[in-house]
Order: structure tokens, then sequence, then C-alpha cells
């Protein structure tokens, strides 16, 4: 371990994971450090893209957004009470897979595919669930948001349904064209032209 300004370092096969001395994930860490290398491998196998470099991550003391974070590092909250109902397990996978995406490239992925890509690997969000069958239940409750709502605005969506939408979304493309043909329209998306 490595210290400075309150700050350690633990390398992994995977990440370089920065934590705070005497916080949660100091007192945990070496359950962190197999957990983080265990969602890597699965990530790698899933998306079918290797890591050409290691992935950092700061593991942090309180609850920022849903519980984490990427944007060519990952952001993870970590705390001795869970208040916010996720797991460690289903939140690394599913920031490792916005990275090892992002680093697989494109020259515009959607939102909406980027989420669900990231949701249809972790096999659910914050938790593993049936993918189908929850999505199929938002069109029977009235709480399903046609797509190009979606599409155009997201995150200014109920979160919960937007994430199983975009998920379900993903996991039929997958199903009907297979992966690879999936990965290639994904990573072929053009931006729009003029807003359109």
């Amino acid at each position: 371990l490595e210290q400075s300004t309150g700050l350690a370092l633990a390398e992994t096969e995977c990440c370089e994971i920065y934590y705070y001395e005497t916080s949660a994930a100091w007192l945990d860490i070496e359950a962190i450090i197999a957990e983080a290398d265990r969602e890597a491998e699965a990530a790698i196998q899933k998306m079918q893209v290797d890591f050409t470099e290691p992935i950092t991550m700061l593991l942090m003391p309180r609850v920022l957004g849903h519980g984490g974070f990427a944007g060519g590092e990952l952001y993870i909250s970590y705390l001795d009470r869970n208040y916010a109902g996720d797991s460690l397990e289903s939140v690394l996978h599913h920031e490792m897979i916005h990275e090892l995406d992002r680093r697989a490239g494109g020259e515009f992925r959607p939102t909406m595919l980027v989420e669900g890509l990231a949701v249809y690997h972790s096999g659910g969000h914050f938790k593993k669930e049936p993918i189908y069958p929850r999505a199929a239940a938002l069109l029977h409750l009235g709480w399903y948001i046609p797509l190009p709502t979606l599409a155009e605005g997201f995150y200014f969506q109920q979160h919960e349904i937007t994430y199983l939408q975009a998920a379900a979304l993903v996991e039929y493309m997958v199903e009907r064209w297979g992966y690879e043909a999936f990965d290639a329209f994904y990573r072929d998306i053009t931006p729009p032209v003029d807003g359109e």
C-alpha cells in the first residue's frame, strides 16, 4: 500500500484502487480487492474486450448518485452503512462495463444503449433480476416510456424505469442479432446531424 494525503492505494490485477485511510473501505480492502478482480474478469468475458491498462477507481465514503459512476476512472461509494441498497458486486460490474465500453470506442454511443449495455451485462440494475419480465410489467403498469422519449432525454426520466427498458432493448437486440452483430452496430452509430 502506498500512502499520501489520507489516501491509500491498492494495486490489483485489474485496478488501481484508491481509498481513504480509516474509512470502511480501509477496513474491508482485502475483500474489495478480491471482488474487483472477480468483477473485472467477468466484465472482460462479457464485453469480449481486455484491459490494456489498469482501471483507476476511487472508493468514496459517501453516496453520490446511485452508488457509482464512470468517466475515465470509476468512482464507487463504499460506506459502513449501505443505505443506497446496492451491492458492491453490482456497482463494480456496472461501472467496469462502462469503462470497457468507453475503451472499446465508437463515434457516437447513445446514452440509452450505453446504460442498457451496462445493465444487460450486469444482469440487472442494483441487483440480479429478470430483465424481460420486469420490463414487460412496466407496460402492464402503465409506466412504459416510449423509446424516442428515452433516446432524447434518458436521464430526465424515472431512473429505474429507464435503465430497465434500456437493458431490455439491448437484450432483445443481442438475442435477435447475436452479440457480435449488436456490437458492430453499436460501435458504428454516427452522431445525429443538426439535432436530428
